[in-house]
């Protein structure tokens, strides 16, 4: 069961890192996003099992990392689409 729960809202400066690639014969297109915001520690505890909705889209994050100490987070996010 997936139950949707917001952290909040607040600024972030995000960094567009896309692009696509051919498998099985299909177009995938990978979008990879990259986010940093304040430092929250539920999400830096269990933010690999959290996503980020941005402009109507989920990005399932990958991988956290703490940016100083205990001031922002850096947020690695991927949305992979096949056609």
């Amino acid at each position: 069961v997936k139950t949707e729960v917001s952290v909040g809202f607040f600024w972030s400066s995000m960094q567009d890192v896309s692009g696509s690639e051919e498998e099985e014969g299909k177009v995938v297109y990978i979008v990879n996003r990259v986010y940093i915001i304040p430092y929250l520690s539920e999400i830096n505890i269990s933010g690999e099992e959290m996503e980020v909705k941005d402009g109507g889209k989920n990005f399932q994050i990958y991988h956290v990392q703490e940016i100083g100490r205990k001031n922002q987070l850096l947020l690695k996010c991927t949305n992979t689409k096949r056609e």
